[in-house]
């Protein structure tokens, strides 16, 4: 005889890691003569990394008080991701 029940709600994250290749190329105007290359709106103006991680590791360095050195062994250890 079942005499009660109760209902579990499990939170978790999934940590994968994603990567995108992003061929450039350097093209030369003929009208202006600059010398420029191609980008894609996703591709971020500098660094390797993307807005997720980077916002999870400033997150940690500026609000955590976490500092770079730890950063970089975090980063490698739970995302596989070298700094």
């Amino acid at each position: 005889m079942i005499t009660g029940h109760e209902n579990r709600i499990i939170e978790d994250i999934r940590i994968e890691k994603i990567v995108t290749r992003f061929t450039q190329y350097e093209y030369h105007c003929n009208h202006c003569g600059v010398d420029d290359w191609t980008t894609h709106p996703e591709l971020p103006k500098e660094g390797l990394f993307g807005p997720v991680i980077s916002g999870i590791l400033n997150s940690l360095h500026y609000k955590g008080n976490i500092p770079f050195e730890r950063l970089s062994q975090i980063s490698g250890n739970l995302f596989d991701m070298k700094i």
